[in-house]
């Protein structure tokens, strides 16, 4: 992923956590070793990766493309409106 829709996706994530009702926090977690948590956190993650979907059906996969698409969309109107 290029830089770009990543600050872009980023941006996403933190103009809706302003709408949850809780927070949203993201750290920069610069490798796997050493960093404390951060071994447990990867396990954790592995092992929700197998576990059921729970959530609204029918569930549907959305290809990289589409998400891209219009994440640029958005950004384009967000900047559009400033």
């Amino acid at each position: 992923m290029c830089v770009c829709v990543c600050l872009s996706v980023l941006y996403h994530i933190y103009k809706l956590s302003k709408c949850l009702p809780y927070a949203v926090k993201l750290f920069w977690v610069p490798g796997h070793s050493g960093i404390y948590g951060n071994e447990q956190a990867d396990q954790l993650a592995k092992a929700a990766s197998f576990k059921s979907y729970v959530g609204f059906e029918p569930v549907l996969p959305v290809s990289t493309s589409v998400v891209q698409s219009q994440l640029q969309a958005w950004t384009l109107r967000e900047t559009q409106t400033r």
